[in-house]
């Protein structure tokens, strides 16, 4: 949600940037490999499951990996990328 403040609108647009990429960059790295999620909660459940040293979750917030996104993920060495999105009916 975009904030307002003294009448101007300020916000980000989310296709340019993924969630968690700061707290898992190191790993993806090392590994050369990352799994993109939708929403941001999967990646702290990973984080949780398989503990910090083992995190290279990301979230991209929308059903899309857009160019930027992928950009970022290549722009550290990344072979490959595990796309794991909702099932959508």
């Amino acid at each position: 949600m975009p904030a307002i403040l003294n009448n101007k609108m300020y916000n980000h647009p989310l296709s340019l940037s993924l969630y968690h990429l700061n707290l898992s960059k190191d790993n993806i790295k090392t590994a050369k490999k990352a799994i993109v999620f939708e929403g941001e909660k999967a990646t702290l459940l990973y984080r949780t499951y398989f503990g910090a040293e083992n995190d290279i979750s990301v979230a991209c917030c929308g059903s899309n990996l857009m160019e930027q996104q992928f950009l970022l993920l290549k722009g550290l060495g990344v072979e490959e990328i595990v796309i794991a999105f909702d099932k959508q009916f």
